[in-house]
């Protein structure tokens, strides 16, 4: 029978057919480099107990790309001969000195096939292994051989094939019952989605501001402006227009850009503002009188006049931009708009009447 390659060997060659040295390898396993050494050379008496070596010797069979099962149960099936053979070493007893050694006369010796063997409480005969001063054992052809040796029998070792995976149909119930409960679970959504009732959309309440009376009153000489119409149903008077008690006015530094703004309020010859704004930054005005907004960078400013973008002007040449609100005009064009002889009543806002009274001088 051929001996047994050893797994340290085994282990040896694989990671030398990588190129890694022992070093290397005992620096991305963490194990200290003499204990791999005392695994490559098959060295238990220098090795960790069987537990500790069991886990080193799968990590490295993994690390050089061998079969961690085979080469773990190569290194059982070792090291499991070598604690046997110890145990025989340390259980047989020292051969006795004999009379000559001793200094006495020697004894005559029996023939080799007159020594009786040993026999167990059955009458049976034992293998007997006792020796002579000359080395001959007392074995006798009546010795039963035992049915089951004391070390396993060599197997078909494949270093290199990974573990067998399960077939799949082991996993044919898991996978049917995954799927009956991922149906299960549309069923259930589907039923709780579908029944549920519409909701119907909240209609908002909204107030008629301007109103005085809301009852269903005839119009006065059987006009149509405010009673019944032709279906019997009410129709709603338009409010009177408010005049504009303030021009909102807002300018709005873009981020990242920095502009020198000035700011006179009603013919000031104070600025309210005269700095250098760094974006993003805005302020609002309430103009009851006149404002003027001076700027040098118009492209990183936005200006607006009642929620309506305006633009300043260059009116000099001189790349100084200016921007006038002036309320008094803008209040006055809105009384013109709606002066009593206007009777349809447009109801335009201080925003209808913004655009025309800021100029850009």
């Amino acid at each position: 029978m051929a001996r047994q390659t050893a797994f340290g060997d085994i282990l040896r060659d694989a990671r030398k057919r990588k190129g890694m040295d022992l070093s290397t390898a005992a620096r991305r396993l963490r194990i200290r480099p003499d204990i791999l050494r005392a695994i490559e050379e098959s060295d238990f008496s220098r090795m960790p107990p069987r537990g500790y070596t069991t886990n080193m010797v799968n990590a490295y069979a993994r690390l050089v790309g061998l079969n961690a099962t085979e080469v773990g149960r190569l290194y059982k099936e070792q090291a499991y001969a070598f604690e046997v053979g110890r145990v025989r070493d340390d259980a047989r007893p020292e051969e006795p000195l004999g009379r000559a050694a001793r200094g006495g006369r020697p004894r005559p010796e029996r023939p080799h096939e007159e020594r009786p063997p040993r026999h167990n409480a059955f009458g049976r005969a034992l293998y007997d292994d006792r020796t002579d001063e000359r080395g001959r054992t007392y074995a006798t052809d009546r010795v039963h051989p035992s049915r089951h040796g004391s070390m396993p029998r060599p197997q078909y070792t494949n270093l290199y094939a990974p573990p067998k995976v399960p077939s799949s149909g082991s996993r044919l119930p898991l996978v049917i019952g995954a799927v009956v409960i991922v149906v299960l679970l549309i069923a259930v959504l589907f039923l709780t989605f579908c029944n549920r009732a519409p909701v119907q959309p909240e209609v908002p309440q909204v107030p008629i501001t301007g109103l005085t009376d809301t009852s269903n009153q005839p119009a006065a000489g059987g006009g149509s402006g405010t009673g019944a119409d032709a279906q019997g149903g009410t129709t709603a008077t338009t409010p009177p227009a408010v005049a504009p008690t303030s021009a909102k006015f807002s300018y709005e530094v873009k981020e990242g850009e920095k502009a020198y703004i000035e700011v006179y309020l009603d013919g000031s010859s104070g600025a309210d503002v005269a700095e250098t704004v760094q974006g993003p930054a805005t302020k609002d005005y309430n103009v009851t009188g006149t404002l003027r907004f001076v700027t040098s960078n118009p492209d990183g400013v936005t200006l607006t006049l009642d929620g309506e973008e305006v633009e300043p002007t260059d009116s000099r040449g001189n790349g100084v931009y200016t921007y006038t609100v002036d309320f008094p005009a803008i209040l006055a064009e809105w009384e013109e708009e709606h002066a009593p002889a206007d009777t349809g009543g447009d109801g335009e806002g201080a925003s209808g009447g913004s655009s025309g009274s800021g100029t850009g001088e």
